[in-house]
């Protein structure tokens, strides 16, 4: 269900992002596993030219194995997109890269640019005033 929720939400966010397909394009077909230490679970994600698709494993375990394997805490891993937002770089952020480092900084890059108008979003799912108070 968590997997599920996510995809939707990066669903959504990847919609409204004009440029998604020559962003996503340098990783698109990879596979991405993103290990949360605090949750003992591992997503694998899927990027390609229509999405993002998340999997809680990977489906062809037997066949493939991820291009790259980022791991660490939840919190590390969002201080890390953070300050890739503001430009800035965290030495010793926690978060650890192994495999080819070039598709999980890409990876990283791509989910620091996503930054939906989630308020618009909103605001035409529900109105306004209604967007406005989800919002704050």
């Amino acid at each position: 269900m968590g997997c599920q929720l996510l995809e939707l939400a990066l669903s959504q966010a990847v919609k409204m992002d004009s440029d998604w397909s020559k962003k996503v394009a340098p990783i698109e077909g990879k596979i991405i596993a993103l290990e949360l230490i605090d949750f003992s679970s591992t997503l694998y994600f899927y990027p390609d030219s229509e999405g993002l698709f998340v999997h809680p494993q990977n489906p062809n375990a037997q066949a493939e194995k991820a291009d790259v394997q980022i791991s660490g805490t939840l919190q590390n891993f969002l201080k890390m997109l953070d300050a890739r937002r503001q430009g800035k770089q965290i030495v010793g952020s926690g978060v650890n890269f192994s495999g080819d480092i070039g598709v999980g900084q890409n990876f990283e890059k791509i989910l620091s640019s996503l930054a939906p108008d989630w308020e618009h979003k909103l605001s035409q799912l529900f109105g306004d005033e209604v967007a406005m108070q989800l919002i704050q």
